[in-house]
């Protein structure tokens, strides 16, 4: 009682050019800030749609291990074992996310969804 979380559902708009060109949001408490770096990562560093934006498995850090999210692959895991991160399985899904991108020249919404 009387404590508030770390983030609540916490909208985002990215822009390009000055233009705004994805809406997104994660759930997911105190993974909230790094969810919203982990979805615009996977957009703009990586060049991946949507759906597998949202889709990639996450690795928050929980007291000094990357609680990796299932599917994760072992592509994912050994090299981040190898540099000395301790990296263990979740139990259970680590938030989720919705995200929209404005097609503006098309007139076009396209969405996508975390289905957890």
């Amino acid at each position: 009682p009387g404590k508030r979380p770390m983030h609540t559902i916490l909208p985002a708009i990215a822009f390009r050019d000055g233009v705004p060109v994805r809406s997104f949001g994660v759930m997911g408490g105190h993974y909230q800030h790094l969810g919203h770096d982990w979805v615009i990562s996977n957009w703009r560093d990586f060049g991946i749609d949507l759906h597998q934006a949202i889709d990639a498995p996450r690795f928050p850090v929980d007291n000094g291990e990357l609680r990796g999210e299932r599917p994760g692959s072992g592509a994912t895991r050994e090299p981040l074992r190898r540099v000395g991160h301790v990296v263990v399985e979740s139990e259970r899904p680590i938030g989720g996310a919705l995200m929209i991108f404005i097609v503006r020249f098309a007139g076009v919404l396209h969405g996508a969804y975390d289905p957890l």
